[in-house]
């Protein structure tokens, strides 16, 4: 009887430790050819909040820094480096559909069966065995009302008056998504964690809705720190570069 109840609590113990275990991460052979398709919109957002709400406005900004263009420079930076890789550009025209910029994808089941079959042709066409995804999303961000998170979309500047202060924060909800081809499965996604850290040295002036280029230009550094991060996390989650 004793050893019926050893040989149950042996099996339990082996269930439950398989059970706690990460599934292994894929590996990537040489060869692996690697599309790129870059939905990241090409304008930043200007989100302002009040407390009294009259003042809040969301409003595109056009700038003068190619934020889309950077992330894809520093995905292909990296794989490039790996000799398993060939980096392949693809054209977004191509699949004639919307940026997609509703809430981040962390499954293969939040991807519309209309978009995935058109990455899978897109996969056929051009010989793909992996596809990174590069969009933004709107979610919550560190910055709260009544300690409900406040949702921002995109890229850019958060500003919050209270009384007579005024304080801004670049944020940037950009995500790099890891698809792996036949058929389209998710296998990881990265994205930065966005700081509560006011910027100390921007002018917000009198007119919220129309600061000038130079100040805006204060952002840049920050979201493409924050765009680093997304890369570099996509790209360990998906074991396609090392995690060291």
């Amino acid at each position: 009887m004793l050893k019926q109840f050893c040989l149950i609590l042996a099996a339990i113990g082996a269930i439950t430790g398989c059970a706690g275990q990460q599934p292994p991460k894929f590996e990537f052979p040489a060869d692996t050819r690697v599309g790129i398709i870059n939905q990241l919109e090409a304008y930043a957002t200007h989100q302002n909040y009040q407390p009294i709400r009259i003042g809040d406005f969301t409003k595109n900004r056009q700038v003068n820094w190619d934020i889309p263009a950077y992330v894809e420079n520093q995905l292909r930076r990296h794989l490039q480096n790996d000799p398993r890789y060939t980096v392949i550009p693809q054209n977004l025209a191509a699949l004639r559909v919307e940026p997609a910029t509703r809430d981040r994808i962390t499954s293969s089941s939040q991807i519309e069966p209309e978009f995935a079959g058109l990455l899978e042709k897109l996969a056929d066409q051009n010989d793909l065995d992996v596809i990174v995804w590069i969009k933004s999303f709107k979610g919550p961000s560190p910055f709260k009302i009544a300690k409900n998170p406040i949702e921002l979309k995109g890229y850019g500047l958060f500003t919050r008056q209270q009384l007579l202060q005024k304080n801004a924060y670049a944020y940037a909800n950009i995500e790099v998504i890891v698809l792996k081809t036949h058929p389209i499965t998710y296998l990881s996604s990265g994205s930065a964690k966005i700081k509560d850290s006011p910027i100390t040295d921007i002018n917000l002036g009198d007119n919220l809705r129309n600061l000038p280029q130079s100040e805006l230009d204060k952002l840049l550094p920050f979201i493409q720190s924050y765009a680093d991060e997304a890369v570099d996390n996509a790209l360990k989650n998906a074991n396609l570069i090392p995690t060291i």
